[in-house]
């Protein structure tokens, strides 16, 4: 800050800077001259500001006036993101792996497949031996008549096998009445087998029947429903922020200087690197009229920045003075000094009235280093199981050896399976809904007109799966961790608050065994997705 001012009445002249009306600083100037218009250069420096706006006021002490041709210049730096940027904060902890989603659901079973073609029938092989007759079984009843078939071409005769010895002749079946020529008659019931006979030696091996073309496969299944998301991971810690690394020194009257390089005022500050701004305020009174010097800022040995030239044309005079740079060295321990380039010529200086100058080294800090990674998403819940395949169509029939058989019918395709939700009592909205008790099922309606503050459901049973619809006409808001519910029935969103809108739907998982706060063997409703 810079101001101009002149006095009424010589004597040391206090400005305080207020912010918000709260005294905050001061600074002090010797005037030894009266309607004299002399410059009061300021350097403050406020610690502790909380964020927002604030009014910055400079108070004008008594014996000191201003007037139009004053003028007045104040600059205000926030230190904590000035010049360049600072480092990077440290990374926050990886947030823990959200819980794993629920199981999809069962997809369709697929369609039937077409059932093959009928092989071609095969050759007919030579006739075996005949095996030796097995006892004759019981007849089964006789089935209605149907039309006659179409006789088979005759295998060539094979060598005739041992005789048997006769099975006992099962008992005749009743006659069926003729069936009328025309339409099949429904196949009667097969009696049962009698026991098989010695088998005979086999004959000549017939030529392979023609493979039967496949059955085209059926339909894929639909595919189950993706499970519901896993929870949100824990969000990481926040990076560690940079510190804030300041040095000033309030120094004493420095008397009769003459030569140059003298010291008038200096302070030390260990640094990480970043840039340093240094501020140096006072004033300097010349012992005789046209007297003068030069005065610069040093690091160690070396001068930064410019200098300034301090002269009087009356003895005795105070002669106000600021200096301010930004450095930029590499990290360590630097001692930062006023000195004086020039001897002075004509008589000395004094440097301070009534109190010494002030020095302030300042490591110029950035932005606190972000906050760490969010912790990762939970894990997808597994994908429903695949619905099965349709049955691959039936392959047709391999050629027999000797004679072909009638090719049975396609069994019919199983019964397609279905999952249900089954609805439990619909949940009234409410301004405030705690502790609702939920009835048996799985689904359940938000109904009404009314927005609603949700804290908790009572009746939640480890792995309890639900799905609640809003089906009102507003908005509904689910609270995390609300202390208007038992904590037993309290929801884990991963944030503060959830809100669905008209038709939306919001699915949870009740889990025992949680750690919630830093306290284990908590239950919770966690929210698994919404929709």
């Amino acid at each position: 800050m810079s101001i101009t001012a002149y006095a009424t009445v010589t004597g040391l002249k206090t400005f305080d800077i207020l912010i918000d009306g709260v005294l905050a600083s001061s600074t002090s100037l010797f005037f030894n001259n009266t309607l004299l218009h002399l410059t009061i250069p300021c350097n403050f420096h406020v610690s502790t500001l909380s964020s927002g706006l604030h009014t910055i006021e400079v108070r004008i002490p008594n014996g000191c006036t201003v007037d139009s041709g004053d003028r007045a210049n104040l600059v205000v730096i926030e230190t904590k993101n000035d010049g360049a940027q600072g480092f990077q904060g440290n990374q926050g902890l990886q947030g823990s792996t959200g819980l794993q989603g629920s199981q999809g659901h069962q997809g369709n079973q697929g369609l039937q497949g077409v059932s093959g073609l009928q092989g071609a029938i095969g050759l007919t092989g030579a006739q075996g031996s005949l095996g030796a007759s097995g006892s004759q079984g019981s007849a089964g009843a006789q089935g209605s008549q149907g039309n006659q078939g179409f006789v088979g071409a005759q295998g060539a005769q094979g060598n005739q096998g041992s005789l048997g010895f006769q099975g006992s002749i099962g008992a005749e079946g009743s006659q069926g009445n003729q069936g009328s020529t025309g339409a099949q008659g429904s196949q009667g019931n097969q009696g049962p087998l009698g026991a098989q006979g010695n088998q005979g030696s086999s004959g000549a091996q017939g030529n392979q029947g023609y493979q039967g073309t496949s059955g085209v496969t059926g339909a894929q299944g639909t595919a189950g429903s993706t499970g519901a998301q896993g929870a949100q991971g824990l969000q990481g810690l926040s990076g560690t922020g940079a510190s804030f690394n300041y040095a000033q020194t309030l120094g004493t009257q420095v008397t009769n200087v003459t030569l140059a390089g003298v010291t008038i005022v200096s302070v030390s500050i260990t640094t990480s690197g970043r840039p340093v701004q240094i501020l140096v305020t006072g004033d300097g009174e010349n012992s005789t009229a046209g007297g003068w010097v030069r005065i610069q800022l040093y690091r160690d040995s070396t001068a930064i920045g410019k200098s300034i030239f301090l002269e009087s044309d009356a003895g005795s005079e105070n002669i106000p003075y600021a200096l301010t740079v930004v450095d930029a060295p590499a990290a360590g321990t630097y001692t930062y000094a006023l000195k004086t380039v020039t001897a002075v010529a004509a008589g000395s200086f004094n440097f301070g009235e009534v109190d010494g100058p002030v020095i302030t080294a300042i490591e110029l800090t950035g932005e606190q280093g972000p906050q760490g990674n969010q912790g990762s998403q939970g894990r997808q819940g597994s994908t429903g199981a695949q619905g099965s395949a349709g049955a691959q169509g039936a392959q047709g029939n391999q050629g027999s050896q000797g004679n072909q058989g009638y090719q049975g019918l396609q069994g019919d395709a199983g019964t397609v399976g279905t999952i249900n939700f089954t609805e439990g009592t619909s949940i009234p909205s409410a301004a405030n809904i705690d502790n609702y008790s939920l009835s048996a099922g799985a689904l359940f309606k938000l109904t009404g007109t009314t927005s609603s503050s949700i804290s908790g459901f009572a009746n939640g049973t480890s792995g309890r799966y639900i799905l609640v619809v809003n089906n009102t006409d507003k908005n509904q808001t689910f609270s995390q961790e609300s202390s208007s519910s038992t904590a037993s029935n309290r929801f884990v969103l991963g944030v503060s608050n959830k809100t669905i809108g008209v038709n939306q739907t919001a699915t949870f998982i009740y889990v025992t065994g949680l750690t919630v706060g830093g306290n284990g063997s908590q239950s919770r409703w966690i929210l698994t997705a919404v929709t």
